[in-house]
């Protein structure tokens, strides 16, 4: 079904027509879900139809494909009435993938490390089609746990409680020190 929907979706076309992704890298850890954010701009507000494919570039994987169709009049929000809406979803994917219907990002649930690539979105309309890349990078959390989870504001302030720690734990053997040297002048006395 993903091909056929493929095949139809990218057969021709100029280009009035264009996909910004919000960012070039998302990172995300194991067990989390990704967003990979793009925004679908068109030239032309008036529109019937159009076809946002997602694939697994580093693999040559499909994803999904999803259609908005039957759409009148001008400067739809597409993910309401009157268009038609359908979704399409690779077997691999068909528990861990989504799109947001109001803009086309995908949505990656569960990830692996085995996930980490580039991924492809393509757009095909009646103005014309485009595609973009999105790189993902999945870390396993476990593997740094200890130190590596931590961001540079939280590795700042656990040096400075180290440091503060030192301190304190200077001015306690100062103390200590001068008490014991004035007990011994005072027994001497």
């Amino acid at each position: 079904m993903i091909q056929l929907l493929l095949l139809l979706a990218f057969a021709g076309a100029s280009s009035k027509l264009s996909i910004v992704p919000h960012v070039a890298q998302v990172h995300a850890s194991c067990n989390a879900t990704a967003l990979l954010p793009i925004s679908i701009r068109s030239l032309d507000p008036a529109w019937e139809y159009f076809y946002v494919s997602w694939d697994f570039a580093s693999l040559n994987r499909p994803i999904l494909v999803f259609v908005v169709d039957r759409c009148q009049g001008a400067a739809h929000r597409w993910w309401e009435p009157p268009c038609q809406l359908m979704l399409d979803v690779a077997r691999e994917y068909k528990q861990r993938a989504d799109v947001t219907p109001q803009n086309g990002s995908l949505v990656l649930q569960g990830l692996q490390a085995e996930d980490t690539g580039t991924y492809r979105v393509a757009v095909k309309g009646p103005t014309g089609e485009t595609s973009a890349d999105v790189n993902l990078t999945v870390t396993d959390v476990a593997a740094g746990a200890a130190w590596g989870g931590l961001s540079v504001g939280n590795s700042v302030r656990l040096g400075f409680s180290g440091l503060v720690l030192c301190l304190l734990g200077l001015i306690v053997a100062e103390f200590v020190s001068s008490h014991q040297h004035m007990v011994r002048h005072q027994d001497f006395a």
